[in-house]
């Protein structure tokens, strides 16, 4: 009997969890970034936005995507090919287009 009950539990549990994330995830973004990329990465630098105020820059950049960690972590490098100190998530990151590119 409680084994059935837990059974129970179990699914109405799992179905909860996939009715909550069926929304979120219609609304979530993925970023395909690959390896040889250009990117922005976002400034995180409170003393430069409290310099310029609302005129600040948000972005900074272009970075090479030099390897890519996992789904949505990357590691940067300066486009001199000197590596950035630490990874960067894919919602921290843009897709840089350069004007030839569009050519």
């Amino acid at each position: 009997m409680t084994e059935e009950r837990r059974e129970a539990a179990l699914k109405r549990t799992i179905a909860e969890k996939e009715k909550v994330a069926k929304p979120y995830n219609s609304k979530v973004w993925s970023r395909l970034l690959e390896e040889g990329d250009m990117a922005l990465k976002r400034i995180f630098d409170r003393k430069e936005k409290e310099r310029h105020g609302q005129l600040a820059a948000k972005w900074e950049g272009p970075y090479l995507i030099s390897d890519m960690i996992g789904p949505s972590m990357y590691k940067l490098a300066i486009m001199r090919g000197e590596a950035v100190s630490k990874t960067w998530n894919s919602l921290h990151l843009r897709k840089y287009y350069s004007a030839e590119e569009e050519m």
